[in-house]
């Protein structure tokens, strides 16, 4: 057995037993030793050896909650591979400012429509009034319909074209239009004729070159456009979710910024004066 296989070997129990440090130096050690045998985990273990630093004195030097890093769950996230929160409770695979931005503005009444299932279904479920997510991988829909609440519905379409179609088949208007799965250019080609007037389509990932037909095609038909540029779950790098909408009224937060329980933790000032609140 190699140094890579028996790293991989042995990563669950380090995991389990959080000895996040030693995993550190025995990736450092794996990296400068035996370079030729990394190969294709090389973002693997770059996530992991983020667990490796000392992030228990980090979080100590700190003001009490500030190390957003840990409030947010990214360093949750990193260890399961999964976007959680600081809870291991599932959030969407967006960039946390996106997450953020729609936390404000969302609706208890919502009802959401998603091209793409999984955590992001769970989480949108957990805060609106139905959930109606489509997948068309059937390994990915077996695994997560089981997790389905009564207010969520997985459908499943191995076709391109039923895929795409899912929404068309509701013969309904949705509030919000998730675009965050397969074929993405032909699901922004129709997201538009199924959403309310003051309605949103959450197109994620629309960095990538691959989507800028689609992108094109929202801001051809007159969507106004938000980016959202961020740090997202389980990863190092940034990514871009944006928001469109047609009519500013549905950007409206409810509350003023200071009240907003945000996806990364509290603010150093919101820290700051709970610790006062609470030593009196």
């Amino acid at each position: 057995m190699n140094a890579i296989k028996e790293l991989l070997h042995d990563v669950p129990q380090y995991l389990q037993q959080h000895r996040y440090r030693e995993l550190g130096d025995r990736i450092g050690r794996l990296v400068r030793e035996h370079p030729g045998e990394i190969g294709g985990y090389r973002i693997a273990l770059a996530r992991l050896l983020a667990l490796g630093n000392d992030w228990a004195a980090v979080s100590t030097l700190l003001p009490p909650n500030t190390n957003s890093l840990e409030t947010s769950g990214w360093l949750n996230s990193m260890a399961c591979a999964k976007p959680v929160d600081q809870a291991g409770r599932p959030i969407p695979w967006f960039t946390y400012p996106a997450i953020d931005f729609l936390t404000q503005i969302m609706r208890p009444a919502w009802r959401i429509f998603e091209w793409g299932s999984g955590h992001s279904t769970l989480w949108w479920a957990d805060r609106v009034a139905a959930v109606t997510s489509v997948e068309d991988d059937k390994a990915w829909y077996e695994t997560i319909r089981s997790r389905m609440p009564e207010n969520a519905m997985l459908l499943w379409h191995g076709e391109a074209a039923e895929y795409v179609q899912a929404m068309a088949d509701q013969q309904a208007r949705f509030d919000v239009v998730v675009i965050d799965g397969s074929h993405r250019n032909a699901c922004a080609q129709i997201a538009t004729e199924f959403v309310t007037d003051t309605g949103l389509i959450v197109f994620d990932n629309t960095d990538m070159l691959v989507h800028r037909e689609g992108v094109e095609t929202l801001n051809a038909c007159g969507w106004q456009r938000i980016d959202f540029y961020g740090l997202i779950p389980s990863c190092y790098y940034k990514n871009c979710t944006s928001v469109f909408f047609r009519a500013p009224e549905s950007l409206r937060p409810a509350v003023w910024p200071g009240g907003i329980a945000s996806c990364v933790g509290p603010t150093c000032d919101q820290a700051l004066q709970a610790r006062k609140d609470a030593c009196g």
